[in-house]
């Protein structure tokens, strides 16, 4: 997977060059979050909140689960519980995920 990943990294380097993207093909939702990982900014953990993430990758709610699940099974990220209540949001309850009977607000996905 990290061979993917960085072919995925050396397109979108290319695309931002060329202006145009390299293939005629729509992103799936897979490459949509590794993209969104690698923009958006982390906490000092290497943490993106599901909050920030879900709006940048489209989708609906329940394809953004199914995936996210998907590639956590997959070893490609990690989703946390935040632990301290009261940095939460209302927006961090609603965009929060289950997994397995716990509330899950942070992905950790190692983009290097």
């Amino acid at each position: 997977m990290d061979k993917l990943r960085t072919l995925i990294r050396e397109m979108m380097l290319l695309e931002n060059l060329f202006g145009a993207p390299l293939l005629a093909e729509e992103v799936g939702l897979r490459d949509r979050i590794i993209q969104a990982m690698d923009k958006l900014p982390k906490s000092g953990t290497g943490a993106v909140t599901l909050t920030a993430l879900r709006p940048m990758i489209g989708g609906t709610r329940d394809e953004q689960d199914n995936e996210l699940k998907q590639m956590q099974r997959d070893g490609l990220l990690v989703l946390y519980r935040q632990d301290n209540p009261r940095a939460l949001k209302p927006a961090d309850h609603e965009a929060a995920m289950d997994v397995g009977g716990f509330p899950r607000h942070l992905v950790i996905m190692d983009t290097k």
